[in-house]
């Protein structure tokens, strides 16, 4: 199966939350990204936005995924 990469989606999130607390380095968990203000709402808020965030995709599921943050050009 092929790898496919669209810009995300709000309803994308918790396949971001996912993929990013699947890590073998740089771990965080949920509650880790909670505390510094990471949170589904804020991040869905920010795609809902703007195209900030892409998405790799094998069928249905997210595998990957890149963000952008334009104020802070991060």
């Amino acid at each position: 199966m092929s790898v496919r990469i669209r810009v995300a989606v709000p309803s994308d999130v918790n396949g971001l939350f996912t993929v990013r607390t699947s890590v073998q380095e740089n771990v965080m968990t949920r509650e880790e990204m909670q505390a510094l203000g990471i949170t589904e709402a804020s991040v869905s808020a920010m795609i809902a936005a703007s195209d900030c965030a892409w998405v790799a995709t094998q069928g249905e599921e997210i595998i990957g995924f890149s963000m952008i943050i334009p104020e802070e050009a991060c």
